[in-house]
């Protein structure tokens, strides 16, 4: 049976992915603006969740385990996608994507952007899900119950959403007071709070959120299987559009290469001394 459901569940969420992301792709070649796909990467975690349990609640109802694996991507995703949402309305296309145009020839924009960027995001859509996907329908087969491995997954979550928001608001009030004060008073970078133990409290915060939400699968007989999701996410969020693409322009800045020497950065590291 949860084999069964489980690819059932996969098979409507791929479904389900590849028309989002046509959807998106669409409206990115109207508006001109690749990087409009951000604002669906939280989204799509919702569909998967909210779809998955729909579709497991036609055959039995609910559970409290359903509910809290399904509530807890909703949750992030709607934080994340509207902090996302008021970051980047108005400011045009994000200078990765607009770096990728100048590399392609303009009649050939659409096809690459369908299959290289937005297919490749599909894809990790898919995997870093696999941990919701596969919890919920090894779940449900079960009956899995609410158990001290659910609470400390569900813990984790909650300190995953704390850093990755707190890191967040603070940047964004960084930013938003160079500004208006000028970086001769603010500074020319943001190390302070979160941001003084790890360069990327943002980017810490999300991994350990899907670090919960995967020991939250491995509460049902199946769900360890899903380690790849976690794993792949904790490789993006480093090596591929995480810290090293970000760091790969700011290292050029002397400000920063004396912040990179004096702070880790991913895993924070607090007894040391840091500069006020």
């Amino acid at each position: 049976m949860m084999l069964s459901l489980f690819l059932t569940l996969l098979s409507a969420n791929i479904l389900a992915i590849i028309l989002l992301v046509l959807f998106v792709w669409l409206f990115s070649l109207a508006k001109n603006d690749a990087s409009v796909i951000d604002l669906y990467w939280g989204v799509s975690f919702a569909i998967i969740a909210l779809l998955s349990v729909y579709l497991i609640s036609q055959a039995q109802p609910f559970t409290p385990y359903l509910i809290l694996l399904t509530a807890l991507p909703v949750i992030w995703a709607v934080r994340y996608t509207v902090y996302i949402w008021r970051r980047n309305i108005g400011h045009g296309e994000d200078k990765r994507y607009t770096a990728m145009r100048k590399e392609i020839p303009a009649s050939q924009w659409p096809l690459h952007c369908l299959f290289r960027v937005y297919g490749f995001q599909a894809i990790a859509m898919l995997v870093v899900a696999l941990p919701i996907i596969l919890g919920l329908a090894s779940g449900a087969a079960n009956d899995t119950k609410i158990s001290i491995l659910v609470l400390i997954g569900s813990g984790l979550w909650l300190a995953g959403v704390l850093i990755e928001a707190i890191g967040d608001y603070q940047l964004a009030n960084f930013i938003k007071r160079r500004k208006k004060l000028g970086s001769e008073i603010t500074g020319k970078i943001m190390d302070k709070g979160l941001w003084k133990y790890t360069r990327h409290p943002n980017y810490l915060g999300n991994a350990i959120i899907w670090w919960g939400i995967y020991l939250v699968a491995c509460a049902t007989p199946w769900g360890f299987l899903s380690l790849i999701g976690p794993l792949f996410m904790n490789f993006a969020l480093v090596k591929v559009s995480g810290a090293d693409h970000l760091e790969s322009t700011l290292s050029k800045r002397p400000e920063y290469m004396q912040y990179m020497k004096r702070t880790p950065k991913f895993i924070p590291r607090f007894n040391r001394s840091t500069r006020k």
